[in-house]
């Protein structure tokens, strides 16, 4: 019997139709003689229904038949996040006491975690595996404790103590990487890929505990892994291939996706660039290899066939061409948000130089130069007039090489992928077509005058780190008059001033 569907749905069913029937009651105001009855009844305060659960689970003892449908009947109300947390929270402890039911109460927990919302219900989730010793459930507990948290420090998370406590003398970061290595997970039925979940998940958190590699690279190179197979031996290599050729490792679950891509034997272009970014960078000195993501290796590549001199300079020098640049133009600084209101994110050279890498520099530079071909911007405004007409989605594409030069790309997204005017969908389109993509964009465009959008929404900032790619948004100052800002997966925002129509537009 599932646990969630069948079972827990099914006697949910049986039990609201007995109370709607009276099920031997006298009617009116009298209460039903399912035992369930209070705790279900909306009508009644969050005490009295938290309140019944522990009588009619006594109630249930002895009677195989009662126990299974008043176990379903709490555990449909343990899925509901629309009932009060304190009775969902009192339903599990029911359910989870219930000893003869061990395996199903295992797999609960294991199909909770991974979904769960409320902190209260996810803590005692993991608190109720660690202490049966349920490790089965480090996968769950992987996947839950990847969902970021501001508030909270990883290690002070629920998850990470359940981690700790079922694989005693492990650093949580190793625990983590042998999921990734072996989910443990089915992969469920079609393209599901359930397991591949799981190991997205298990790299986001990876990524978010050593942000640099170094870590998981000395884990990689030190683990045994002769035993890993399939998808994770593969993955393996990758990465490995990734911290050798390019210097990089990939920080998020989606890096990874984007790795599994360019190492994809059955893409030779893929297979061509990969050698041509090797090359480029082995050429470089320590101080330029500082920092290097996947990301940069696009950018290094193209200028080392088409800006040696650029390659050649030190950070130094890269900064001071920035700065020269950046000097007299104007900027556009965001002044509403459709997601919070925090204060103004910061946008000027000088707010991030010390955090910015010669690598990153050279990137800057390279897209400046793109931005000021005619080219690109006629293909730009005739995007940004689309996008102003469309009153469904954001626009955007991608930026990449084309013969020597750079060309804007446009991937409008589907009909299904459309939420509304204010938000850009990075569509799956978009993602596979930019493998070897210098940078994502799109358009805040949805009128002429729109200044006051100028620059990066906080979920434009945290598609561009979950993505790991070098972003870029155009907003409409007037109908001739665009505004670029630059940002990174790591946060920097850098304005880089007005864009043009081209005369005779």
């Amino acid at each position: 019997m599932s646990v969630r569907r069948q079972g827990g749905w099914c006697a949910a069913v049986v039990l609201a139709a007995c109370v709607g029937a009276g099920c031997g009651g006298t009617g009116g105001t009298a209460r039903s003689a399912d035992p369930l009855g209070d705790a279900r009844n909306p009508k009644l305060s969050t005490k009295a229904r938290v309140e019944a659960v522990g009588p009619a689970w006594e109630a249930s003892a002895g009677n195989a038949a009662d126990r299974n449908v008043t176990r379903e009947a709490l555990k449909a109300i343990a899925w509901s996040r629309s009932e009060p947390r304190d009775l969902r929270l009192a339903s599990l402890r029911a359910v989870l006491s219930d000893q003869e039911h061990e395996a199903d109460s295992r797999q609960l927990v294991s199909l909770m975690l991974p979904h769960e919302p409320d902190r209260e219900v996810v803590a005692l989730l993991g608190t109720v595996a660690a202490r049966n010793g349920w490790t089965e459930a480090t996968s769950a507990l992987v996947r839950s404790l990847s969902r970021p948290m501001l508030s909270v420090a990883d290690h002070e998370r629920a998850e990470w103590r359940a981690i700790e406590a079922l694989h005693p003398g492990r650093p949580v970061e190793e625990v983590v990487l042998g999921v990734f290595l072996d989910p443990k997970t089915d992969p469920g039925p079609g393209d599901a890929r359930y397991d591949e979940r799981v190991r997205a998940s298990a790299w986001d958190l990876l990524g978010r505990l050593d942000p640099t590699g170094v870590r998981r690279a000395e884990m990689l190179t030190t683990m045994d892994t002769s035993g890993v197979s399939g998808e994770s031996r593969a993955a393996v290599e990758d990465i490995r291939a990734a911290f050798r050729d390019l210097a990089a490792a990939p920080v998020t679950g989606e890096e990874l996706k984007w790795l599994r891509a360019l190492r994809d034997g059955s893409k030779r272009e893929n297979s061509a660039w990969w050698g041509e970014a090797t090359r480029a960078i082995a050429s470089l000195d320590g101080e330029r290899r500082r920092g290097l993501g996947l990301r940069h290796a696009e950018p290094i590549r193209w200028a080392t066939a088409n800006r040696p001199e650029w390659i050649a300079a030190g950070r130094g020098e890269l900064l001071s061409e920035v700065r020269s640049r950046l000097a007299d133009r104007r900027n556009y600084r965001r002044v509403k948000d459709d997601t919070d209101f925090t204060r103004p994110h910061p946008d000027r050279l000088s707010d991030w130089e010390e955090r910015l890498t010669w690598a990153d520099l050279l990137t800057i530079l390279l897209i400046d130069d793109a931005l000021a071909d005619e080219r690109v911007r006629r293909e730009l405004f005739r995007q940004a007039d689309l996008d102003r007409d469309d009153g469904t989605t954001e626009y955007g594409g991608i930026i990449e090489s084309d013969a020597g030069r750079v060309r804007a790309v446009l991937f409008v997204p589907r009909a299904s992928q459309r939420r509304h005017d204010r938000e850009f969908v990075a569509s799956q389109d978009m993602i596979d077509a930019s493998d070897r993509a210098l940078a994502h964009y799109h358009f805040h465009a949805q009128k002429a005058r729109n200044r006051e959008f100028a620059g990066p929404s906080v979920p434009d900032l945290v598609t561009a780190a979950r993505l790991g790619r070098t972003s870029l948004v155009f907003t409409s100052i007037d109908s001739d008059l665009l505004n670029a800002d630059l940002y990174q997966p790591d946060g920097v925002l850098i304005d880089l001033g007005e864009v043009r129509r081209p005369r005779g537009e």
